[in-house]
């Protein structure tokens, strides 16, 4: 054993080993990125090869607490879980259809909440496991490890009049599922995110994104995002990709300019149909959020126009809404961020700014409100002006979800603590008619459900 282990070997045979080894490591990584990019091009050994260098970082994952659903901040929810109900609440106009992460159960669901007599109604737990199984996985930038009933977010869930649901997560398939949560129908092809907002004819508006992108030049990772109008039988009627828009539009120095190139250039996260004909806009035209551009555009389809656009005075904005015929609000997260680490700072607090297309004014009139309760999501963040004056605030990074009573009072509150003492993630609730509710209400009260 000692003359096999000591034996002298040929300087060239090292070099060759040497060498050979070398190319080895280059070929492996080489198969490593075309697997961890989607590809199929090396099928089984490229899976194997990928699963082999995630080894260290699924090891690092084991060893430490997993808290990838546990909210980002807490400066001003301390001490506070669950719902508190001010008298203010008893007029609230109807439910609010909350999405959290329970934190006790290890997985997310959805409550309609009825504010006026602080109940839940009714909660559904949609299976994320059973809902996505058979689904196609390849794509550059999604993490398909959170397409599991432990880390699915249901973002901006949508209830329909017979009690089911229309649902995804940030970067999934858009699914229908009945009262009794199971699959309607599920639309791929395209990777949806952020809102799902209805149309007067049922139809939806959701953004989604699309591999590879139709812009050319554009490298594999860059996040090439959509408007998609879809049906309510889930049929896309149609997708286009917003940097093509911009583009076509004479935009394209906004995305492309030298030295200003990332992946995530537009960030789009609101598709918000007008209600109608107006002097600003007209009907069919879409308001669309592009947070990373700090842009809100008023777009036209029938005609392939930006009609409309301005960037600031919000900044890494979510969530717009039209108010009235010449007026929309904007959710401002008022956030900066000064390096390719961290997740960003909020200058002060978030805002609701209002913009006057008829007198070229902008306006926060609930500046006082925001102040006061410290509002500060980095990230994401909605709010919606409810019939009455009742305005109703999600602080997702704070796990916290606010209404306000037409008077400024906090009328609710609602803090997702779990038992562990722990804030958990919330997923873009949204109000409900006191109409809507109770038809699905009704509908969910007729159903015999398997489970």
């Amino acid at each position: 054993m000692d003359r096999l282990l000591f034996r002298k070997i040929e300087l060239w045979v090292l070099l060759l080993l040497g060498i050979v080894g070398f190319a080895a490591l280059i070929f492996f990584g080489s198969v490593v990125r075309n697997a961890a990019l989607g590809n199929q091009r090396f099928g089984t050994l490229g899976a194997s090869a990928l699963a082999l260098a995630e080894i260290p970082a699924n090891a690092r994952k084991l060893l430490q607490d997993d808290e990838s659903m546990v909210a980002f901040r807490s400066v001003a929810v301390e001490g506070k879980r669950g719902w508190q109900f001010d008298p203010a609440a008893q007029a609230f106009p109807g439910y609010v259809l909350l999405s959290r992460y329970d934190g006790d159960a290890g997985r997310h669901i959805i409550e309609l909440v009825d504010i006026a007599n602080g109940s839940v109604a009714h909660t559904w737990r949609p299976d994320a496991d059973r809902l996505l199984a058979g689904t196609t996985h390849q794509s550059t930038v999604v993490t398909f490890e959170r397409w599991r009933t432990r880390y699915f977010r249901f973002i901006h869930p949508l209830l329909l009049p017979d009690g089911g649901l229309v649902l995804k997560d940030h970067q999934s398939p858009l699914i229908r599922t009945d009262a009794c949560g199971e699959m309607v129908w599920r639309r791929e092809g395209s990777f949806f995110h952020h809102t799902t907002e209805p149309a007067a004819d049922g139809s939806l508006w959701v953004p989604g994104r699309i591999e590879p992108s139709v812009i050319e030049g554009a490298p594999p990772t860059f996040r090439d995002e959509t408007i998609a109008h879809v049906s309510p039988e889930g049929v896309i009627i149609d997708e286009r990709s917003v940097a093509k828009i911009l583009v076509d539009n004479g935009l394209a120095w906004q995305l492309f300019a030298t030295g200003r190139y990332q992946d995530d250039l537009i960030h789009l996260n609101d598709v918000q149909p007008v209600p109608g004909d107006g002097p600003y806009w007209q009907k069919g035209d879409l308001f669309l959020s592009l947070r990373h551009l700090s842009m809100i555009a008023l777009y036209r389809p029938a005609t392939n126009e930006i009609v409309w656009s301005k960037q600031g005075p919000w900044v890494a904005q979510h969530d717009v809404d039209v108010v009235d015929d010449h007026t929309i609000a904007v959710f401002s997260n008022n956030a900066f961020r000064f390096s390719t680490s961290g997740r960003g700072k909020v200058d002060g607090t978030n805002q609701i700014v209002f913009y006057d297309f008829a007198q070229d004014r902008v306006s926060r009139p609930f500046a006082p409100l925001f102040a006061a309760q410290r509002i500060a999501t980095v990230s994401e963040g909605l709010f919606e002006i409810l019939p009455g004056g009742y305005l109703m605030v999600e602080e997702e990074n704070s796990a916290r979800f606010l209404v306000f009573a037409p008077d400024g009072t906090l009328a609710a509150e609602f803090v997702n603590r779990a038992a562990d003492g722990k804030t958990y993630r919330l997923g873009w609730s949204r109000f409900v008619s006191r109409d809507l509710g109770e038809s699905a209400m009704a509908a969910l009260a007729n159903q015999t459900c398997a489970n």
